[in-house]
């Protein structure tokens, strides 16, 4: 089978090298050497072949062979068959004979290729023409006498009315009266709201929506209520010598140098100066040359003193911290090297100040190019020597960075521990019978209650409903409150719905 590919693909090659002109055609059944006549005129001599007009075909052993469509395999090549195999006005196509006509259609109807169409348009009532796809009229759809033509309904020409005592309004039939409630309520605009507020248990009172206790939370003796919490009316105590400062226990006593230092906010520095290399001297910062930098002839220093910049620019032209500039009397009397730019003479300089061995410039100076030199056990640190010593404390104190403070925490009173700046007690704050502290108050376990005469609710808006809140059915004869802490927020007693 590899072979007949590998057949096909030079016969493929060798059609398309030598053109169609010079294509041999395939062998017939009688003669293997040239076509017959009959072949010669019922089909062209030569036709290009595409891999998709390759088919499989079997000699009378079984072989098979890959031929073009219109051919069979004898056993040994692909050959036209001598005798026509399909009937008159058909061609053998692979294993098909295929009329050589096309489909036909009845008249004045044509073939599109899968069915017969119709050669004219459809056909529209009067007063209506094809658009390609629907009939459409010119004139608008009518509507019956009282009604017009909208968005593609008959919509009627008056208004929609209410009921006597109603009026429309947002496509609502609304009455003209007022919601009634019943005595000793009133009408807040969404509801029935009773004219007292909901009741609490003697000895209580309504805050923000909760029963609270009239008498505040109180602690043992020797210490005060804060923070929902029983503070100690002690202050935390140190150890001797040192006082709390609110955090920490902090000593009277300065921290001490090494000799030869002082305390410099929270390092010691070196009383001795850094030293620097001869020629030069210490600025506070640097070891600064005592020599200028300097420039090649002809030209001179110059400083912008605003940038801090130093370049030497030709005699009598200055630096301007980008370029050497001077603005003459006479544009022709600008100095050799520089020129003329509508408004000054200019000049960029090509070589910047120069400094001696040792030293390098920074800025507008020179400067020695190690850092200044401390004695043994200090460190230079950018503004003088300090020493490899942090300040010291006395025994039982050590220092924080500011000063000396004790090395233990400060003490409260058994029962007790700190918070803060206080000593709070391991202890809460207690509260009468049947009330629990809640963020500073004593709280009654009872709800607020509403009227009994009536079927009451607790009404809850969307936006007032917070954590812990549980809504419970209504049931006629008993009152219902449900809520939970609502600061400057009181939520009312109110009926079912007005009348």
């Amino acid at each position: 089978m590899a072979k007949s590919w590998r057949a096909l693909l030079l016969t493929l090659w060798a059609t398309q090298a030598f053109g169609q002109d010079a294509q041999i055609p395939l062998s017939s059944a009688g003669d293997s050497t040239a076509p017959s006549s009959a072949l010669m005129g019922s089909r062209p001599l030569h036709r290009e072949i595409k891999l998709e007009d390759i088919i499989v075909s079997s000699d009378d052993d079984g072989n098979l062979k890959c031929c073009p469509r219109g051919t069979v395999f004898n056993g040994n090549d692909c050959i036209f068959l001598d005798n026509p195999v399909c009937p008159e006005g058909t061609v053998l196509d692979g294993t098909l004979c295929v009329s050589v006509k096309p489909p036909s259609c009845p008249p004045g109807l044509e073939f599109n290729g899968h069915i017969c169409v119709s050669t004219k348009p459809p056909n529209c009532p009067p007063g209506s023409v094809f658009d390609g796809t629907l009939c459409i009229a010119p004139s608008h759809p009518s509507c019956p006498p009282g009604y017009h033509y909208l968005d593609g309904k008959c919509v009627s020409d008056s208004a929609a009315t209410c009921p006597p005592g109603f009026k429309l309004q947002h496509n609502t039939c609304t009455s003209s009266q007022s919601p009634q409630c019943p005595p000793g309520a009133h009408f807040d605009g969404k509801a029935c709201i009773d004219v007292n507020p909901p009741s609490c248990p003697p000895g209580t009172t309504l805050v923000d929506n909760l029963c609270a206790s009239e008498v505040k939370p109180s602690c043992p003796p020797g210490y005060r209520y804060g923070n929902n919490a029983c503070v100690s009316i002690e202050r935390p105590s140190c150890p001797p010598g040192t006082v709390f400062d609110g955090k920490v226990c902090r000593s009277d006593q300065q921290a001490s140098c090494p000799p030869g230092s002082t305390l410099d906010r929270n390092i010691c520095r070196s009383t001795t100066s850094p030293s620097c290399p001869p020629g030069s001297n210490f600025d506070g910062k640097l070891c600064s040359s005592s020599q200028s930098p300097s420039c090649p002839p002809e030209q001179t220093l110059s400083v912008n003193i605003l940038k801090g910049k130093a370049r030497c620019c030709m005699t009598g032209l200055t630096w301007d911290g980008s370029t050497c500039v001077l603005i003459p009397s006479d544009p022709s009397s600008c100095p050799p090297g520089s020129h003329y730019d509508g408004h000054k003479c200019v000049y960029h300089p090509t070589a910047e100040p120069s400094c001696p061995p040792g030293t390098v410039l920074k800025e507008d100076r020179c400067y020695a190019s190690g850092a200044p030199s401390c004695p043994p056990g200090t460190t230079f640190d950018g503004e003088g020597c300090v020493t490899n010593e942090s300040p010291s404390c006395p025994p039982g104190l050590r220092f924080n960075g500011q000063s000396c403070v004790a090395s233990e925490r400060p003490s409260c009173p058994p029962g007790t521990a700190l918070s803060g700046q206080t000593c709070v007690s391991n202890t809460q704050p207690s509260c009468p019978p049947g009330t629990i502290l809640t963020e500073g108050l004593c709280i009654s376990s009872e709800r607020p209650s509403c009227p009994l005469d009536r079927r009451w609710r607790i009404r809850f808006a969307s936006s007032l409903i917070t954590q812990n809140v549980r809504l419970v059915p209504l049931s006629m004869g008993k009152t219902v409150w449900q809520g939970s802490r609502q600061p400057a927020l009181q939520i009312p007693c109110l009926t079912d719905r007005p009348a």
